[in-house]
């Protein structure tokens, strides 16, 4: 189980699941509780085969009632973008099932959208799927404050709730550990292309990706004290001591990698006690 300031995040918590993972926000009294499991390459319907790889199927389960639109909408989302990470070549007529459950969430809800495509990564990783490689996806709402002279945009990654329904726009990124963008989702209106490049840096910033302009953005992390930090370098995520998500993600995937590997510690220990007897 790895814990940060604002999440916590267990592995494996489903044992009949091939790989599994369940995320906590925030980890004293959370408000947001999704779980997500994966079961594949499994058989599939010859109707719905592909020839030359696997298929993908993702189910996005909310906490009370049926799925509807939203979660169907949800689910291609995250399809797309597990189908530009997981190599799929390599399990042709095959099929991988992902499933989210949404255990709990507060009452404005919102924050799975920004949260399945990490835990998607964490339970691929837990079910031994390949991937090209790990990706993060966070959520930056934008808040516009009149001044005297002009106009200013805040930018806030992961805000809470209560504050998101206050948002002039909302913006849902995806990006690999290079910062490469897999996914962008907006909603809201907003002042262009420049707040749209805002928020992108934000998301960056929160993720622990490089950027290479060397802009100031003014960012909020979700309750804290507002900070101007410099993009491109200076504080890990954009606040002291709030660990980025892709330090979050190789922190939980070193826990279990050091699991899957504690038989071996065990074994040395036990040759060595045989040799000394």
């Amino acid at each position: 189980m790895t814990t940060t300031t604002t999440t916590t995040t267990t592995l494996s918590p489903l044992h009949r699941a091939d790989g599994s993972a369940t995320y906590k926000h925030p980890p004293a009294r959370p408000t947001t509780i999704i779980t997500g499991a994966v079961n594949g390459p499994v058989e599939i319907l010859r109707r719905d085969e592909l020839v030359h790889e696997a298929a993908i199927e993702v189910s996005i389960r909310p906490a009370t009632g049926v799925g509807g639109v939203r979660e169907r909408h949800l689910e291609s989302l995250v399809q797309t973008t597990l189908r530009a990470v997981v190599l799929v070549q390599q399990f042709p007529r095959m099929l991988i099932q992902v499933v989210l459950q949404v255990v709990k969430q507060p009452r404005e809800g919102g924050r799975e959208s920004s949260t399945g495509g990490l835990y998607s990564t964490l339970a691929l990783l837990s079910a031994g799927i390949p991937l090209r490689g790990a990706f993060t996806s966070t959520l930056v709402a934008v808040f516009h404050r009149r001044n005297d002279n002009d106009n200013e945009s805040e930018y806030v990654s992961d805000p809470d709730p209560a504050r998101l329904v206050h948002a002039s726009s909302v913006h849902v990124f995806a990006l690999t550990l290079r910062g490469e963008m897999l996914l962008c989702e907006s909603e809201g209106g907003g002042s262009g292309w420049e707040e749209w490049e805002g928020a992108l840096d934000c998301a960056r910033r929160r993720a622990g990706c490089g950027v290479d302009e060397e802009t100031d953005v003014e960012m909020e992390m979700g309750t804290e004290t507002k900070t101007k930090t410099r993009v491109g370098g200076g504080v890990e995520g954009g606040r002291e001591g709030e660990p980025s998500l892709e330090s979050a993600l190789r922190k939980t995937v070193r826990e279990m990698v050091d699991a899957d590997q504690s038989w071996k510690a065990a074994a040395a220990v036990a040759v060595a006690a045989a040799g000394t007897i």
